[in-house]
């Protein structure tokens, strides 16, 4: 069982899939039997037509796109490897000769029928569903290809739709999809709902939903193709692993000038990010009680510091109670102005020392008290600004 989320950001098609492999229910607990916790349910797709004669008019022409599934793993895999073997031996002289992802959704579908057709033949009911999805050089915008399973007047098919996300649409598959598109219309506390990722890390760290769990796999498809993107997870000594499926790649011997990931996403990291930096301002996690406010206020600053050596601005999508900074004079720091006494109250540290006009960015919203009147402050990130204590 699973669960596969594709969205559209900007242009940028992101895909991400939990990585449990489940088979059949446990009839002792009522939940589904974890086979393993590493499976992979998403995979590149290479697509090449190269010349067929010598009097071809080009080398080859060559783009890559993904597949994600759910459902029988044994299916889905088997229909990729024969799919991907007929997208990896195609032919033609012509120059402009290229297959759209239409038509890669169209060979995954009769792949898919076929591997469908011989298992359940053997008196094993299975089925699953798939998304082909990527930049299609034919169409020149992104597509994506559903795969589904269809009986119409007794005759069994898969068929292949296409769908064109529009920025910021998301759509989902597996059994976790109505728990995630549940998730998807929380919202946080000044009322922006969840985006895809979070949603999809709600899900798969929920401990009720058995069916789905793991590591998350992530694809990310762009003009260029489509890359996988490792993902950074903690270990318990406070380092951070970088994997793939969960597989920490450090466990690969060195290869001389090779390194693996050129992005990664952290998923997981904020609670050793977040201790970090409370030893950046001289606070032991280990040794003191740390109350949340604290706790937000030494992770602002990191973050603000981060952005600064950068070039960015924090981008804050929630809202945030900080500590009441203690002020030195000579120091920089974001101040807002306290409605009650009217004064300019300080925020936190400034790392830029007043360089960044605009440090903060977003529909979030920033809680303190001030520093003269003790009063609540809360201030819109574009009503925070660079402030010389004196």
């Amino acid at each position: 069982m699973t669960l596969v989320a594709l969205w559209n950001e900007n242009g940028v098609v992101n895909c991400v899939a939990d990585t449990r492999i489940s088979d059949g229910m446990n009839p002792n607990t009522g939940r589904s039997n974890t086979l393993i916790d590493s499976g992979g349910k998403l995979a590149v797709v290479p697509v090449s037509v190269k010349p067929a004669t010598s009097n071809a008019k080009h080398t080859g022409r060559y783009y890559s796109c993904g597949f994600a599934f759910a459902g029988s793993t044994i299916l889905a895999h088997n229909a990729h490897f024969i799919a991907s073997n007929c997208t990896q031996t195609m032919f033609s002289d012509d120059e402009r000769a290229l297959p759209s992802i239409s038509h890669v959704g169209e060979i995954y579908s009769k792949a898919g029928e076929y591997v469908a057709k011989d298992l359940n033949s053997r008196e094993r009911r299975s089925q699953f569903t798939a998304l082909i999805f990527g930049y299609c050089p034919v169409e020149k915008k992104q597509i994506t290809c559903a795969i589904t399973p269809s009986i119409e007047d007794g005759v069994f098919r898969m068929l292949s739709t296409k769908i064109v996300l529009e920025s910021n649409q998301c759509i989902a598959i597996g059994s976790g999809k109505e728990k995630f598109e549940k998730a998807l219309q929380e919202a946080n506390s000044i009322g922006i709902t969840k985006g895809p990722m979070a949603a999809f890390n709600q899900v798969v760290s929920d401990p009720t939903t058995a069916d789905v769990g793991g590591f998350a796999q992530i694809m990310t498809a762009s003009m260029d193709g489509v890359e996988i993107c490792p993902v950074l997870y903690p270990n318990d000594d406070e380092t951070v692993a970088l994997t793939i499926n969960g597989f920490d790649t450090s466990l690969i011997a060195p290869i001389e000038g090779i390194a693996f990931g050129k992005t990664a996403i952290g998923l997981g990291v904020e609670q050793l990010v977040g201790r970090n930096a409370l030893r950046a301002k001289g606070i032991d996690p280990d040794q003191t009680v740390v109350t949340r406010e604290q706790q937000n206020l030494a992770s602002f600053e990191a973050g603000l510091e981060y952005c600064f050596q950068k070039g960015s601005s924090l981008f804050l999508d929630d809202g945030y109670t900080l500590e009441k900074p203690t002020l030195e004079r000579g120091k920089w720091y974001l101040a807002t102005k306290c409605r009650k006494c009217g004064k300019d109250t300080g925020i936190c540290l400034d790392p830029s020392d007043g360089k960044s006009n605009a440090p903060l960015k977003g529909p979030g919203k920033v809680t303190t008290r001030c520093n003269f009147c003790n009063s609540t402050v809360t201030s819109n990130t574009n009503a925070i600004y660079p402030l010389l204590w004196k």
